[in-house]
């Protein structure tokens, strides 16, 4: 199982609605209730369902509202990855530059 840490397996067999933050709503243009990949959770908000093994990672991003489009944990078979748009990665490179 290379790249994931004991008990990984375990994370993402679970998946949990996150709100869909205010930042991202315009980009999030084919919502559907209905669909695996999106929900509605107790308090009526808009969400998107992800593994929770990856949550601490996306929400540390929108945090700083930096955008996502995709990710994905690859369920305990490697590293996962999370895309960023191209715009985002100079403005991050620069910003990370000194650490």
């Amino acid at each position: 199982m290379g790249g994931t840490r004991m008990g990984d397996e375990a994370m993402c067999a679970t998946r949990t609605l996150v709100p869909i933050p205010q930042f991202l709503e315009p980009f999030v243009t084919t919502f559907d209730p209905a669909h695996p990949e999106y929900g509605i959770d107790n308090e009526g908000r808009r969400c998107l369902r992800l593994d929770d093994c990856i949550i601490p990672a996306i929400t540390a991003l929108w945090t700083r509202e930096i955008p996502t489009i995709s990710c994905c944990c690859l369920h305990g078979e490697g590293f996962g990855t999370i895309t960023l748009p191209r715009a985002t990665l100079a403005p991050l490179s620069t910003d990370l530059a000194g650490h």
